[in-house]
């Protein structure tokens, strides 16, 4: 069994643990799974400056048109135009966010925030339920190629006014290996990654949904990715963590609702307003 590298204490143990519940990952069979990870103490900046510089690419951010997804123009899947346009050109929008705990799960998501979300500067959803929506900064930054084609999207999402990192994360497509069409986004941690596969669902008024639960390894679901002293890598499934993402679209307004599950027991939800931007709304 490998080893962590040497770091500290808290993201060594937690690191310990997937190695031993995980297996190590096997070329070829689990490369549908795999993208960049982190290294300790490195922030968001300090991470796409060595990607880029490590794979000669090149930093394009906030471009007039950027989207998180720009393949989706090509799904063959009957999505409505206005969730296919947020993907397609992403930092043309707004957002706010409502959160909601489920009791007692509001103390257990302060502990994560502060002990470990706000360290990392990773996965640090807001800990407390209310009325009032909090306003997202939105940064969309993509690595490209020498031939301007995105390698890597980038989305990075801030509290505005205290700049208060809430996630950033590698946004792309996927397919399992049962050939699930699925949205893969690689949430970059010390020496590794969280990795959650949605299954794309699509019904008939044209709704997408998001659905990230699966049973075993090979399923949609969240993955944790570590690389150990010795540079192998490792994944562990964990298939009681569930996420559901559902877009809705009334009289030309947007919205999602997003419900973070522990098996069948709902812990959290946001729920995300999606506007145009005011100088977007000016222009049509």
């Amino acid at each position: 069994m490998g080893l962590p590298v040497k770091q500290t204490p808290l993201d060594w143990l937690s690191q310990l643990g997937h190695i031993t519940l995980g297996r190590r990952v096997i070329a070829g069979e689990d490369d549908w799974l795999l993208g960049p990870i982190g290294r300790p103490q490195e922030g968001i900046e300090q991470f796409i400056g060595r990607i880029a510089g490590q794979e000669k690419l090149r930093i394009k951010e906030d471009a007039a048109v950027s989207g998180l997804l720009p393949e989706i123009a090509a799904w063959p899947l009957a999505i409505k135009p206005e969730i296919v346009d947020f993907y397609l050109r992403t930092t043309a929008y707004q957002i706010d966010v409502r959160t909601a705990w489920k009791p007692p799960f509001g103390v257990f998501g302060a502990l994560i925030s502060r002990f470990y979300g706000r360290r990392v500067q990773q996965l640090n959803l807001p800990a407390t339920s209310g009325a009032g929506a909090l306003l997202l900064n939105s940064r969309l930054i993509d690595l490209v190629d020498a031939a301007d084609r995105p390698v890597y999207t980038i989305w990075h999402r801030q509290i505005k006014g205290s700049g208060e990192n809430v996630f950033w994360g590698i946004y792309t497509s996927c397919r399992t290996p049962a050939g699930d069409l699925c949205v893969k986004v690689i949430f970059p941690l010390p020496q590794g990654s969280v990795t959650v596969v949605f299954k794309v669902t699509v019904d008939e008024q044209g709704h997408l949904a998001l659905i990230s639960v699966g049973q075993r390894p090979g399923d949609p679901g969240c993955y944790v990715i570590i690389e150990d002293a010795s540079g192998r890598l490792w994944r562990n499934y964990i298939s009681s963590f569930h996420e559901k993402i559902e877009f809705i679209e009334k009289s030309g307004s947007l919205q999602a609702e997003h419900s973070l599950s522990i098996g069948r027991l709902r812990v959290a939800s946001l729920t995300y307003a999606i506007t145009a931007k005011p100088e977007e709304r000016t222009r049509r």
